[in-house]
């Protein structure tokens, strides 16, 4: 299976709230009716008021100071069944139109400076 993780940032302007439910009502919708090469398509949003997210797991109370605040507001997880559904995905995202919708989109919700697409070999143990 191929994935690819995209960190996204919020725009400053919008409150956690507001960046969810724009992403959750309006781009998923965007980007599932464009992109129909995805198998699976989730999003992660960080919990910064979870203590955990900035301790880690082998941290002490004392080590946090040393952990940066992450820099982007969720971890997006799109799936592909095959190495040609994502090339073909690959092919519709490059396509004018469909790049020109995306970031227009893009503008109402995120920081699109600050995005980042990793493709990613996913092992899974459970």
């Amino acid at each position: 299976m191929i994935k690819i993780c995209v960190l996204v940032k919020r725009r400053p302007d919008l409150s956690r709230a507001q960046f969810i439910r724009y992403y959750e009502e309006n781009h998923v919708k965007l980007i599932t009716r464009l992109l129909p090469q995805l198998t699976g398509y989730r999003r992660n949003y960080i919990c910064f008021d979870d203590p955990m997210t900035y301790l880690g797991p082998f941290l002490t109370e004392n080590d946090s100071s040393q952990l940066a605040k992450p820099d982007f507001d969720v971890i997006s997880e799109a799936r592909f069944a095959d190495r040609a559904s994502f090339e073909s995905f690959i092919a519709a995202l490059q396509a004018p139109e469909t790049a020109r919708l995306i970031a227009e989109d893009e503008e109402n919700f995120c920081d699109r400076p600050f995005t980042r697409v990793l493709v990613v070999e996913e092992h899974i143990t459970m």
